[in-house]
């Protein structure tokens, strides 16, 4: 659960050296390089966590965010080619075989993480990102400048880059907890399951894996995702995780805690004050926590949001307010559930999962999913059996403080250029917020908590 960072570019990198400073704190390993930096801010040490966050070879050095499911292996082959490792970390697993395989080694990597590897003998800047998108990495592009961090606020921080939301952004993350695309104008997300090369000012990006269908191999398919299962849970289980759900019945957040969930949040969907008390309490007397959140989820289906009857109309661009028609559960269809899970899983699932990694990041507690393994993910996607259900997969809303809720009313408040004031005074007055009053509540105070601004 490290925090990685870097820069390159003519100058921008001391910049990114100084927000990174003011916005990391304590802990800040950096390391320098030709035409720019980059560095990482170390999470507590402990049986869940890496001991180092930069590594070293001889030709290259990586900063690495994550945690590896296939160590062991890993670990092994290493060795078996010459190359003695010092601790056996995941970030240093993760060099060794950037120097065995290049940039292939990717393939080998089971796990949630992002990496970026400064090569010294080609001169190159190459970034990974794991398959489902589990590691949180964003990107800045500005002419032959990149930077990239594991969170959104050191790269808002820097001075070349505005903090402004796009009308069209703010239209997906009033519709979705997994926006499309990007929602800042100058910040991007690096795209899951994608490799990137960075060299003379040019980024290069190319898909590294694919969620296809295939036909399963009867018994086979199925003793892997048995195995699979059992390694996940033995090395989760024997290094002392928590095992933890997210509770159901939350209760009214104290304004610090909300205060705490916002601050830690890269996008409004990740902010869960409930999840944040609960990983505070077992961060305390466990190593890591272990969510639940698992790929036998893709069996369920996210609801369509409700009316936008609170929004002024023309406020938002019709491109920025994607629908999303769900076909009827009723279809057996190979093809048609395949297309059902792949949206419960991008809209569902693995935003469930950055809400817990942000809450996690919050509480100091790194918190790995053993369970939402690609392998378990593409043998539920290629299941042939129909979908179990339209039953939604979404957590119930959590409640917010009335001091969040009342905001919107105020004519200085992010979201007033674009909301109804009557409407929003008589939804206020009825003491019962709709969903929809309940995420744009989010969605305001977690802008001006990071000092956004609307295009």
């Amino acid at each position: 659960m490290n925090m990685i960072f870097g820069a390159m570019g003519p100058c921008v990198w001391r910049r990114a050296l100084r927000t990174a400073q003011q916005t990391a704190g304590a802990g800040l390993h950096t390391l320098g390089m030709p035409g720019g930096m980059m560095g990482a801010r170390a999470a507590a040490p402990g049986p869940g966590c890496p001991r180092r966050c930069v590594w070293h070879g001889l030709d290259c050095a990586i900063v690495f965010d994550g945690r590896l499911t296939n160590r062991a292996e890993l670990r092994s082959l290493a060795e078996r080619r010459g190359f003695p490792l010092a601790d056996g970390d995941d970030g240093e697993l993760a060099l060794a075989l950037y120097m065995l395989f290049g940039q292939e080694c990717v393939q080998m990597l089971h796990g949630s993480f992002a990496l970026a590897v400064f090569d010294y003998q080609q001169n190159i800047l190459f970034l990974a990102r794991d398959r489902l998108g589990l590691a949180p990495l964003w990107l800045v592009r500005r002419g032959p400048m990149l930077a990239f961090a594991s969170r959104v606020q050191p790269l808002l921080a820097l001075p070349e880059i505005e903090p402004v939301i796009t009308r069209q952004g703010l239209g997906q993350l009033i519709l979705s907890p997994a926006p499309v695309g990007t929602v800042f104008r100058d910040v991007q997300a690096f795209p899951a399951g994608h490799t990137a090369i960075f060299r003379g000012g040019s980024l290069t990006l190319r898909r590294s894996w694919f969620l296809r269908s295939r036909p399963l191999l009867g018994g086979e398919a199925a003793e892997m995702r048995a195995e699979t299962l059992r390694r996940n849970a033995l090395d989760a289980y024997g290094e002392g995780g928590a095992m933890l759900q997210c509770p159901s019945a939350p209760k009214m957040p104290d304004p610090s805690l909300f205060a705490a969930a916002v601050a830690a949040a890269d996008l409004p969907g990740q902010i869960s004050p409930a999840l944040l008390a609960l990983l505070q309490q077992t961060a305390g007397r466990s190593a890591f926590a272990l969510a639940d959140v698992g790929a036998a989820g893709l069996f369920a289906l996210s609801p369509e949001p409700g009316g936008l009857s609170l929004l002024r109309e023309n406020a938002l661009p019709a491109s920025g307010l994607p629908r999303r028609p769900l076909p009827p559960c009723a279809d057996e269809d190979a093809a048609h559930t395949r297309l059902l899970r792949r949206q419960t899983l991008r809209e569902v699932l693995l935003p469930r999962a950055a809400c817990w990694d942000a809450m996690g990041r919050a509480a100091g507690l790194a918190v790995h999913f053993p369970y939402l393994d690609h392998r378990l993910v593409e043998y539920e996607y290629n299941l042939r059996t129909p979908m179990a259900g339209c039953a939604a997969a979404e957590p119930a809303a959590e409640p917010l403080p009335q001091s969040a809720l009342e905001s919107l009313a105020s004519p200085q408040a992010f979201l007033a250029p674009v909301l109804q004031p009557q409407a929003v005074a008589a939804a206020l007055e009825s003491g019962q917020p709709t969903p929809l009053l309940h995420r744009l509540a989010l969605i305001n105070a977690w802008a001006e908590a990071h000092a956004l601004r609307l295009a």
